[in-house]
């Protein structure tokens, strides 16, 4: 089923995500029009090809389809998921495993070679940090391979260079049964994020070899809301009522409506935007998710214009963990330790593939953090006589974070109210 979606993908053109940003006082018109130059100072003649490269790539796809493939598993629950990190666990993995399981990857992401995909990877990364510390925002990317000491785990020095090169990635071999290790993992975790995230392993005494990325991100609203403004209202559950903090936020706002639900588009900083879908009432989240496709979140970033809204959000604080090795059974890519056997022991060896993934939503914008690894373990308004339209998010909602430049889908999930 996966193979036939991508078919009808593979002819698709990834159109420039504009950013969504509007004026805090003017008119409408002059509000587009503000977005449209910022879009168009970010793309300048020396990096166009990797921008035509970093957004006409079938990632994006594979991105979409993990984040739909995850609610299917969460079904009702709240949860959150990060695509870019799961791409980049899954990028690696291309690099170290057997030929069956990479030329798998390749084919889902429609490169014809593991060096396109490592080219990729690295102009990502590139495009992702430069575009963050250039805008005031935070992002921070760390990869690692660690290899067990002792266990036959060893890669070509090809692959290692690879790796360091394209990813960034630390390579070190390791003793995972020493009580120094864990340690010297954490403090990893917590230099290369600047001290925003530390590695949640706790027992890695079995593992033969450790791959990890993680992925922080922290961006500020362009027009914060007013924490004065963020009262206590009423999220109306599937099954029951619930109270929230609600924030408020009157402005003019990328918006879409079209039968089946209200979209709406905030800045952030770092060229990113988030996009809020709110269902009709007589829709569930899961029918809009069934349903999206990126030319369907293209058509909410081209279609949606500069309208004056009247917007309540819940603070929300999403933290969840998923089993990216079961979310990948779904897409039709089975990995098994016996992709990885220039690196495992035998066959009884279990591979784990999990992302732990967090959302804060607040006043003053968002921050997300993705730890995600493969391990592989022995046994202003303008003044006019319009009236604002209404978006109060009180139901189950989507959201997703996506980067502008790249069209890389940073952060996904839904929010089914309070617990």
């Amino acid at each position: 089923m996966y193979a036939k979606i991508l078919t009808a993908y593979l002819a698709l053109i990834i159109s420039t995500v504009s950013v969504n940003s509007c004026a805090s006082s003017g008119k409408p018109d002059e509000a587009k029009s503000t977005d449209s130059t910022k879009a168009t100072e970010t793309i300048t003649l020396e990096n166009k090809y990797e921008k035509d490269f970093l957004q006409e790539t079938n990632i994006h796809n594979f991105e979409l389809e993990l984040f739909k493939t995850a609610a299917k598993l969460n079904k009702n629950k709240s949860f959150v998921i990060s695509p870019v990190s799961a791409s980049f666990t899954t990028s690696m993995a291309a690099n170290i495993c057997d030929s069956a399981l990479q030329n798998r990857i390749l084919n889902i992401f429609n490169f014809e070679n593991i060096a396109q995909l490592n080219d990729y990877n690295r102009q990502l990364i590139d495009t992702l940090t430069k575009d963050c510390s250039d805008s005031g925002s935070e992002i921070y990317i760390g990869n690692a391979l660690w290899l067990a000491k002792n266990k036959r785990a060893d890669l070509s020095d090809k692959i290692k260079a690879d790796l360091s090169h394209n990813f960034d990635a630390k390579i070190e071999y390791i003793d995972f049964s020493s009580a120094n290790s864990l340690g010297e993992i954490k403090e990893w975790g917590k230099s290369i994020t600047n001290g925003h995230m530390t590695p949640s392993l706790s027992n890695i005494d079995d593992y033969i070899f450790l791959l990890m990325n993680l992925f922080f991100y922290k961006g500020g609203w362009d027009n914060s809301f007013n924490e004065e403004d963020t009262k206590t209202e009423i999220f109306h559950k599937s099954d029951v009522d619930k109270k929230v903090l609600m924030m408020k936020r009157s402005d003019y706002m990328r918006y879409l409506k079209t039968d089946d639900y209200q979209a709406v588009s905030l800045n952030l900083s770092g060229n990113s935007s988030m996009t809020l879908i709110l269902p009709d009432k007589k829709i569930s989240t899961s029918k809009i998710i069934s349903g999206l496709e990126l030319s369907s979140i293209n058509r909410i970033a081209n279609e949606s214009t500069s309208t004056e809204i009247q917007l309540s959000l819940p603070k929300y604080n999403i933290s969840s963990q998923q089993s990216i090795l079961r979310t990948l059974k779904g897409l039709e890519i089975d990995i098994k330790p016996d992709n990885f056997r220039n690196i495992v022991s035998s066959l009884r060896d279990s591979i784990v593939f999990d992302q732990l993934a967090t959302i804060t939503v607040n006043e003053t914008g968002t921050a997300v953090y993705a730890e995600t690894t493969i391990s592989c373990i022995l046994l202003g308004a303008y003044d006019d006589d319009t009236q604002p339209i209404v978006v109060s998010f009180d139901r189950p909602f989507l959201f997703l974070i996506r980067n502008n430049i790249t069209n890389s889908i940073i952060i996904a999930g839904q929010y089914m109210g309070p617990e």
